[in-house]
């Protein structure tokens, strides 16, 4: 403080009566008075100031390596300084309003009839509950400013835990070298751009946590500097994923030469047909290629095919010998032409397939094969479980016997049927009509109302074993067997 600076003393009232309007009128005296000794003492330092704040710009000056004269300076001081005490109007917010109200106490007071010491009391009490608001809001914010930073870090960890990864990885070195210099490159360039983000972590994150190193009077800064981490973070993940997919397509391109090369061994060690040797030896050079070439997807679909032939390769044995087994079966027991017909006419075609070795030709064959063996092994009886009819559209009633395929268990078997009426095959029906004559339709009906049972006419048709057809057993008024004309689904 200068020599010559006074201060004028305030004399303070010292009576433990005073009440509370006049403690605060001093307080307004007091925090005045202080605020103008603060001034006075700033004015009279001024050159002191000018001098240090000089000094200060010319040293940050030289750190960038830039020459400034002390007439610049003075000039840009000057130009700061100017400005320093205008008047900037206070924003109108409750802020204001409470602070003016304090202030006009007193006015307020005798307006309204209200003591200027309770107004006081209430202002400041209002006053403290904004500071607090705002207290709240800034703690709010620095909490915001912690999380996202204590984020992008777990993110810059992760990407150095990768990069080290890539970097230690085997299959660096058997890349080709234009690619292995490209990987180096981008790795290195990684390495360095996340490093050259610690000072940020350093400054505010400091042992991966951020709680400590970000204030309230800092979070902002930290705020705003991290808006210029996470470009760097994001180019570092794009380039990781780069480096990343270099390093998968090589591994497998090595993968799927050693299926190549062990399937075609497995081929080579094995008694196989030798229309299976040719093909496969020819995918397996075309694979070994595409991998010379790096080309992935291609030597992939080698593989795969060739994974097709040596899968046929050991099928083939087994099913080639399955044509002669179901064969034998089929004629032992076929006891209807067209089924015979049709199984030799399949076993020849067998025969064809198993000498050029196409086996999923072959499979086919011997599966309707298999099938047809199946079919004419089953036995089962068509029982009629009741009656009824229907107007047609034609303007005729039609008559139906209400069916189904009973097996020897007692067990009803799903049956494929043909609506005769839309032409659409249902399969699966456990029960449908079959069309009969009236005279039919009148005998089952009799039947049923005598005991609820029906006794006589309770058997449609039969399946016999030999046989893949089943035929008709119900008889008309003169003892012959019905024909089959249509049948519709009964719900």
């Amino acid at each position: 403080m200068a020599p010559d600076t006074k201060i004028i003393p305030f004399p303070i009232p010292t009576r433990s009566d005073a009440n509370v309007q006049e403690m605060l009128q001093m307080m307004d005296v007091v925090n005045a008075l202080r605020t103008q000794q603060g001034e006075v003492e700033k004015q009279l330092s001024h050159d002191d100031q000018v001098a240090n704040l000089r000094i200060r710009l010319r040293a940050t000056y030289e750190q960038m390596g830039v020459q400034v004269d002390d007439v610049t300076l003075d000039r840009a001081i000057r130009d700061q300084s100017a400005h320093k005490y205008e008047f900037v109007p206070p924003k109108r917010d409750f802020t204001y309003t409470l602070a003016h109200a304090y202030v006009e106490r007193a006015r307020i007071g005798k307006q309204y009839g209200i003591p200027a010491a309770v107004l006081g009391m209430l202002g400041l009490a209002a006053w403290g509950l904004t500071n607090l608001g705002i207290t709240a809001y800034h703690k709010s914010q620095e909490t915001d400013a912690e999380q996202a930073i204590e984020s992008v870090y777990t993110q810059k960890i992760t990407l150095e835990r990768r990069t080290t990864e890539l970097e230690k990885s085997s299959l660096r070195r058997d890349l080709p070298p234009a690619e292995e210099r490209e990987l180096d490159s981008t790795l290195d360039t990684l390495a360095r751009e996340l490093r050259e983000t610690d000072f940020f972590f350093t400054a505010f994150c400091s042992q991966g946590t951020a709680d400590d190193d970000v204030t309230k009077n800092n979070y902002q800064k930290a705020r705003a500097q991290l808006t210029h981490i996470k470009p760097i973070l994001t180019e570092a993940e794009i380039k990781l994923k780069r480096v990343q997919g270099i390093i998968e397509e090589q591994k497998g391109l090595q993968q799927t030469k050693q299926q190549l090369d062990a399937a075609i061994g497995s081929m080579q060690a094995a008694v196989i047909f030798p229309a299976f040797l040719g093909p496969a030896t020819e995918f397996y050079n075309r694979g070994v290629k595409n991998v010379e070439q790096r080309q992935l997807s291609a030597a992939q679909q080698d593989l795969q095919r060739l994974q097709t032939i040596n899968d046929d390769a050991g099928q083939f044995q087994k099913v080639g010998s399955q044509v002669e087994q179901v064969y034998a079966s089929i004629t032992q027991i076929v006891r209807e032409d067209s089924a015979r017909q049709d199984a030799n006419s399949w076993y020849r075609e067998a025969l064809t397939y198993k000498q050029s070795a196409d086996v999923p030709h072959l499979r086919e064959s011997v599966a309707k094969l298999q099938e047809l063996d199946k079919v004419l092994r089953e036995e089962y009886t068509f029982k009629i479980v009741g009656a009824r009819w229907r107007d047609h559209s034609s303007g005729t009633r039609i008559y139906y016997a209400k069916v189904q395929a009973i097996d020897m268990n007692g067990q009803a078997i799903p049956t494929t049927i043909v609506h005769q009426e839309t032409g659409v095959t249902y399969q699966d029906q456990k029960m449908w009509g079959e069309e009969i004559p009236e005279e039919n339709y009148e005998r089952i009906k009799r039947d049923k109302e005598a005991d609820q049972l029906l006794n006589i006419e309770n058997q449609f048709g039969v399946k016999e074993r030999g046989y893949r057809s089943w035929r008709v057993t119900l008889k008309d008024n003169v003892g012959t067997a019905l024909p089959r004309k249509g049948q519709i689904t009964i719900d």
